[in-house]
């Protein structure tokens, strides 16, 4: 599956948008440049602003857009407070909130993720 990863916001979306492309990466999928190129589009949104929110689903529909064919994924703190607001956009298939964002990519894929929270000791 080739996958499209965006992010709204803080420095933890960052990290976590970060961590998700391992997974995926991990699991043999390949993380794309474009949403054009994608299978598969994961947002992880804010919601600190209006403007913020609005973005997010500017972002949504304009992947759809470009990627008629290609499903949406919507994680983060917009989604974990407006999800019936994201539901109906179109392309939007998921939205995953923020207490089980840690397994969307197992959630998407159908694969186990192999969770590393420690770095390994020489």
């Amino acid at each position: 599956m080739k996958v499209y990863l965006k992010r709204m916001g803080c420095r933890l979306n960052q990290s976590e948008i970060d961590t998700m492309a391992r997974q995926f990466e991990q699991l043999g999928h390949e993380i794309v440049d474009t949403a054009e190129s994608a299978d598969h589009f994961v947002l992880n949104t804010c919601a600190v602003t209006n403007e913020a929110t609005k973005t997010s689903r500017k972002l949504i529909r304009e992947f759809a857009r470009l990627n008629p064919d290609g499903e949406t994924t919507v994680t983060g703190c917009y989604a974990q407070i407006s999800p019936q607001d994201i539901q109906v956009l179109p392309g939007v298939k998921r939205v995953v909130n923020n207490q089980d964002k840690e397994h969307l990519v197992s959630q998407l894929t159908g694969q186990a993720v192999e969770i590393y929270d420690t770095e390994p000791f020489e």
